[in-house]
């Protein structure tokens, strides 16, 4: 009986870190899938891969990186919210520019 119990707890921690390992996974890929989702709606049709490897790019970091998504969101009129601005920097960085995270986002 003791051993039962004490199996049964075991399996139980075991299940909660898991899941708790798993949500915070989950967490990040939809984060990324936020930004992802919101560039292809709305950045897309008008910035094609080449717009990333140019010669001539004003992007050097994040910061550089974040204020160009503020700028053409507002352009845009997009309001998005800071959550919005920092899921498409993220994503634009995971997938383009792979600056690293030393910079702080405002």
């Amino acid at each position: 009986m003791m051993i039962t119990f004490m199996y049964r707890r075991v399996l139980h921690t075991v299940a909660l870190t898991s899941l708790a390992a798993g949500l915070c996974t989950t967490s990040a890929r939809a984060e990324v899938s936020y930004g992802e989702e919101l560039y292809e709606q709305h950045c897309r049709h008008c910035h094609k891969t080449s717009v990333f490897v140019r010669d001539n790019s004003k992007v050097h970091g994040l910061e550089d990186l974040e204020h160009f998504v503020v700028r053409w969101s507002e352009f845009l009129r997009l309001q998005w919210d800071e959550h919005a601005i920092h899921a498409v920097t993220d994503h634009l960085n995971r997938q383009h520019y792979h600056f690293k995270a030393t910079e702080k986002l405002h």
